[in-house]
């Protein structure tokens, strides 16, 4: 086991980290909410299926990326209660 001073030290960089990748989060989270959504507004033809298909890949990355900052954050609060440290 971690000598209590080090797992302090620990603890602290966790939450820092913890308190980073919540701000990703939050804004990867805004930027998903205003990215424009599978309308091609008056595109047609291959240019509309292309900026349709865009728009489902950018959104499907911005939902993904918020799933992953999220299960870093579960991940980390994990870690913080592990150590004996939890709020």
């Amino acid at each position: 086991m971690f000598e209590q001073e080090t797992a302090s030290v620990l603890v602290a960089k966790l939450r820092e980290s913890k308190d980073e990748l919540d701000f990703v989060r939050h804004r990867a989270t805004g930027a998903a909410q205003v990215a424009p959504h599978r309308d091609a507004s008056g595109w047609s033809g291959p240019a509309g299926w292309a900026y349709q298909r865009s728009l489902a890949l950018l959104n499907r990355d911005l939902d993904t990326a918020v799933a992953m900052l999220r299960s870093a954050s579960n991940l980390t609060s994990a870690a913080i209660y592990q150590l004996g440290q939890g709020d």
